[in-house]
Parts: structure tokens; sequence; C-alpha cells
């Protein structure tokens, strides 16, 4: 493990409280692996890695925060209960689900979120500009037509020849090009400026804010919440708020759980339910479990 609360450190299974199974551990190590190990060199390169600064910057938090959990003592309690909880007699699967729930509900390195008034501005500017650019291509002059033949070839490539024979290739890239109409860049620009136009805006778990502390703690405790509801079929509030403060290193009561997840609807907590499908699904959690005992068994053995 190498992040730690405060800085970058090294931290080992001996590092934990006793009662956070090395499975939760795991987790965090996985993300860290994930976000900042460079495979060229075998090691660690957080002070590069990911290259973007505000990537970095969101990884490194996505990783502090669930080893704050960890090590926290005021959350022995919640670590106890969730053990029993997200799958009763099993926990090492419970921990590990809890603390990858900790590391999803964390603000996606990724992430472009917007607020509704910028996103409004952002689909009307992407918008004109496929339009724009379909306006520009039905007008292209005799000059460039050969533009198509490339375009056909670009999109031909796309498929795997290694899957099919050579003949089959030729013949089921041509059907598929030809029977969906994206041999050519208009149809599929239209339908691009269809699906835009008809897609309207949804807030995932962002509140009023998308940039700052407070909108990254808003959002955690509004997607851990949710995480929650579509595993147990509760809130489990109290659960909520002691993580938060934990992972956030500040005070925030049940009260304000409520009040920040107020507006978090059904229709918002469905849509929950295919990321956490991905994220943490219970095959995924298996497999985390099984990689977790490996890793101890190692780490063991380079004990004695």
């Amino acid at each position: 493990m190498i992040i730690g609360p405060i800085k970058f450190e090294l931290y080992t299974p001996d590092d934990f409280p006793k009662w956070i199974e090395y499975s939760a551990i795991w987790a965090c190590e996985y993300h860290s692996r994930l976000w900042f190990y460079d495979s060229r060199t075998q090691s660690y390169d957080p002070d590069s890695k990911p290259k973007d600064p505000e990537q970095r910057r969101k990884a490194i938090n996505t990783l502090r925060r669930p080893i704050r959990c960890l090590v926290s003592l005021a959350m022995k309690d919640t670590w106890l209960k969730i053990s029993d909880l997200i799958y009763p007699g099993e926990a090492d699967k419970s921990q590990a689900w809890f603390a990858k729930a900790i590391i999803s509900s964390g603000v996606h390195p990724k992430s472009e979120l917007m607020t509704k008034g910028d996103a409004a501005k952002w689909k009307k500017d992407a918008i004109s500009k496929l339009a724009k650019a379909k306006d520009a291509l039905n007008s292209m002059p005799d000059n460039y037509l050969d533009f198509f033949n490339n375009y056909r070839a670009v999109r031909l490539s796309c498929l795997q020849p290694s899957q099919m024979h050579d003949n089959d290739v030729s013949f089921s890239a041509m059907s598929w090009c030809l029977g969906t109409g994206v041999d050519h860049p208009i149809p599929v620009l239209e339908d691009a400026l269809k699906a835009l136009r008809e897609t309207q805006f949804t807030p995932s778990f962002s509140g009023t804010h998308t940039i700052g502390e407070s909108a990254e703690r808003q959002f955690f405790v509004r997607s851990l919440t949710a995480a929650m509801i579509e595993k147990t079929g509760k809130k489990y509030r109290k659960i909520v708020a002691e993580t938060t403060a934990a992972a956030f290193d500040c005070n925030i009561t049940e009260r304000e759980i409520i009040r920040l997840t107020k507006t978090l609807d059904d229709d918002t907590i469905s849509n929950a339910k295919g990321y956490l499908l991905s994220m943490i699904s219970d095959d995924f959690i298996a497999d985390l479990c099984k990689d977790s005992e490996i890793a101890k068994a190692s780490w063991e053995r380079d004990l004695k």
C-alpha cells in the first residue's frame, strides 16, 4: 500500500486495526495499482501517474479517503456492523464490498461533471458543432470526394480480422457497412444529433455545485447512500455519516445526511444499479477476495 491519509507513504497490513479484513485492505491496493502502478518500471509513480494533474488529484483522494476509514478507530463499530450486513456470515466479502463502495463513491478521476446550467450550454454548443459538421460534409467540393473511400476504409479497419477468415471479413464488413449506412458519415452525424437532442440532463450524484471539497463530499454521501439502498434496501444514514466523517476528516450528522440526500430520487438510485453492477458486483467482490488471499499468503511468506 503506498498512499497514507496525509502523504505518500508505505503501508503494510500490520498498520491497520485488527478488525479490518485483509480483503478491505486489498480493495485499496487494487485501486492504487489501477491508477498509480507503472508496468514499465514495475513500480508506483504517484507523482506523475495519471499524467493529468486533475485526474491524479482525484485518484489520490479516492484512495486516501477509504484508507482514512480503514485506520479510523471511530469506525470500529461501523466496520464490525458491515462485516455481517452485506454478506451475512462472510466478513471478508462484506468488508471488501464496503471498501470498494467507499472508493467507488468518490468522484471518478476521469469524470466531467457539470452543473445543470453549464451542461445545458455544453449541449447547445455540441449540437451546433455537430450540425455544422453535417452541413460542411454535405457541401464538400468534388476535389475531396475521395474522403468517402477513406472513411469507408477506416470503418472497415475497425473490424477484427483475427476473428474471421479473410473472405468472411470482406463480405461481413461490406454487408455491415452497407446495411447500416455507416459507410457514409452523414447518417452517423444525424443519429448523434437526434440522440443528443433527446438526451435529458441527469445530475448523477452531484448537488448544486460540482467543484470543490464540499461538492465532492455531497457526491460521496449521495453515492454511498445509493449503494447501501441498492445492496440492502435501507439508507443506513448512521453508517454513511460515520464513513463520511472519517473519509473527509470532518464532522457531519445524520440530519445533514438527510438534507444532502433529500433529492436522491428513485430514478437516480436505479441509474446507480448499472454502475454498481460494473464496479462492485458479486462476482467482482468474490474475485477480489480470492486475490486478497493470494496476496496475504505472499505477504506472510515474505515475513518468514
